[in-house]
């Protein structure tokens, strides 16, 4: 039962005590008959209490509670050689194949893992065409003519958990099983050595921002045709980024060159 007012006095309009009526009496306690229930309470048998105070009880792996570490379940796949590898099942991700049909995750990585030591025939290879832009590209390109376009190829990371990786992390794994590395882990690994190539401060300064941009974006930020946005980032102008870089052709070379270190093999 309630009266609801407003600061214009609306509600005496509506004022009808014939159709409000009286508060009815609260309902009593369907179990006691009585109100307020005086029914006893529940004692726990552990600690004697009502409620219960025990301390909630915690998983040993990650020592919460509830448990966070449960992982999802896991489906192993054998390829065409005979190796076996693990990947998230995720029933609700639809793969393409080239004529269009739609086909498991399976699928999808045993014609992958049939199709990639057409492109690269091993893991150095693999890093050659990646650290360059021009060679990333094509290798991109082939694989989206082969029916493994970039969507398809980036949905795979978050079965493979490494949703922060490189797509080569995702290519490595699946053609070499290679263990993925973050892209923060990648840009760790190799800034001392930028550091040495490239001794110039500013240049060094522009590089870290590159890389900061591809830890967050990923490596479409790598893109040759990426490189006059990420100036223009950095310096608002591509002219004001001359003054501060040198030539054009010096800043192109140590924007091709650094990712050379970026994915060598010492790096992970």
């Amino acid at each position: 039962h309630f009266t609801v007012y407003d600061f214009v006095k609306a509600y005496e309009h509506f004022n009808d005590p014939e159709w409000d009526g009286e508060p009815e009496d609260p309902l009593s306690c369907s179990t006691c008959g009585q109100r307020p229930c005086v029914c006893p309470r529940k004692i726990c048998e552990a600690c004697g209490q009502s409620p219960c105070e025990c301390p909630p009880q915690l998983c040993q792996e990650c020592q919460q509670s509830p448990c966070v570490c449960q992982k999802p379940p896991r489906l192993k796949i054998t390829l065409a050689d005979g190796k076996e590898m693990l990947i998230r099942h995720i029933t609700s991700t639809i793969f393409m194949d080239g004529e269009g049909n739609m086909i498991t995750a399976q699928e999808f990585i045993e014609r992958l893992y049939g199709e990639l030591p057409k492109l690269f025939e091993d893991e150095d290879k693999l890093r050659e065409l990646w650290s360059d832009p021009t060679t990333r590209q094509a290798l991109l390109q082939n694989l989206e003519e082969a029916g493994f376009g970039m969507a398809q190829l980036s949905e795979l990371r978050t079965m493979i958990d490494a949703e922060q990786s490189d797509l080569f992390d995702v290519l490595a794994y699946i053609r070499f099983q290679v263990e993925p590395l973050s892209r923060q882990q990648r840009v760790e690994n190799c800034r001392d050595s930028l550091l040495t190539q490239y001794p110039d401060e500013e240049l060094q300064a522009f590089l870290d921002f590159v890389l900061r941009q591809y830890v967050s974006e990923g490596v479409n930020v790598l893109n040759q045709e990426q490189l006059p946005h990420l100036l223009e980032l950095r310096y608002h102008t591509v002219t004001d980024a001359k003054v501060q870089l040198g030539s054009l052709i010096t800043i192109r070379e140590a924007f091709t060159g650094f990712q050379r270190h970026l994915y060598d093999s010492l790096q992970g």
